[in-house]
């Protein structure tokens, strides 16, 4: 099997169950067949009916996750307001009640005016190195929860059940490595999206014609290129190590491209349905902000574990480490 590529095949000592083929040689992880055929979705709205089955399963520890989450976010928003209230004279909680105020106006009080342009902003190195380590820690904790919740919700999934302290430690040593790819999608995504816009502003500048055909055109490769950009971030997350996750995404979904766009399309359709509905519901007096955050946590729950079983309906291979969890006793 020296030319086969990596991936998971019958174990030679065992027909009863798969074995991971690295690409050079067989190694120690193994699944049982039973697992892995248990796994596949049939029909459109499978991966609907499996996102809810496995938000049962999981919703406990991703509201634990969600906690960890906000404290996270807390600790970005402190030290966001310590390093304004260390760049800008007066102290910010003094702009803010003077702004604030219901008599403010500075248009036509002088005493505001001269408030006003009194204040001022020094963006030293302190201020500005704790903005940044703010917004990087906010922005790190939103996709590391992100990533222990598939993790979390795709062990689930195979028949492990992954604990979250093992879904994070998984998800923080390959961190690094996902997000320089992230990085370079965002790169190649701009750069598209920057030829699109180009070709737009061409065609309505000197050739107004042409939008006929690059109407058309962009619409049709947003929707081609829908379900890719939707399940390339589970394939980055859960793909072996070994495989490039854009690629074998296109390998993936090309051949079943209409298959996974109508489940994509039935999927995002749910959870649209589903927040309208927390909309309306969130108009509830008093139990309004209750039913709103309730709603939020319910949805994005759905997403991670719509995205795990979409994931699943395009056949995507898990990585063997988590494919081989023994379940929690």
């Amino acid at each position: 099997m020296t030319d086969t590529p990596a991936g998971w095949y019958d174990d030679p000592e065992n027909p009863a169950q798969y074995r991971y083929w690295d690409g050079t040689t067989w190694s120690e992880h193994r699944s049982p067949k039973a697992i892995r055929t248990a796994m596949k979705n049939q029909g459109p709205g499978a991966p609907v009916s499996r996102g809810f089955e496995l938000f049962q399963k999981t919703w406990v520890p991703m509201l634990i996750l969600a906690g960890i989450v906000i404290l996270a976010f807390i600790a970005a928003a402190v030290m966001g307001v310590i390093a304004l209230e260390m760049a800008v004279s007066p102290s910010i909680f003094d702009i803010l009640e003077r702004v604030f105020a219901a008599d403010w106006n500075p248009e036509f009080d002088p005493a505001d005016k001269a408030f006003e342009d009194s204040i001022t902003w020094n963006w030293g190195i302190a201020p500005v190195g704790l903005l940044v380590v703010a917004v990087l820690m906010a922005v790190t904790a939103q996709y590391l929860a992100i990533a222990v919740g598939i993790v979390h919700a795709a062990s689930h999934n195979a028949g492990h059940e992954r604990p979250l302290g093992a879904a994070f430690r998984y998800s923080a040593s390959r961190l690094f490595r996902w997000a320089g790819i992230l990085l370079l999608w965002m790169v190649v995504w701009a750069a598209g999206i920057f030829l699109v816009v180009m070709l737009w502003v061409v065609s309505i500048q000197f050739a107004p014609p042409l939008l006929w055909l690059v109407a058309p055109l962009s619409a049709l490769l947003m929707i081609f290129l829908w379900p890719y950009a939707q399940l390339s971030s589970a394939t980055l997350v859960l793909a072996p190590r070994v495989a490039k996750p854009f690629r074998l995404t296109v390998e993936l979904i090309t051949p079943q491209w209409w298959a996974m766009a109508g489940r994509v399309l039935i999927v995002n359709l749910a959870l649209f349905g589903l927040s309208i509905a927390t909309s309306l519901l969130s108009a509830i007096p008093l139990l309004g902000i209750v039913v709103a955050l309730a709603g939020n946590f319910v949805l994005s729950i759905l997403q991670i574990t719509m995205t795990v079983t979409l994931y699943e309906a395009m056949d995507g291979p898990l990585d063997p480490e988590l494919e081989t969890v023994p379940p929690v006793s």
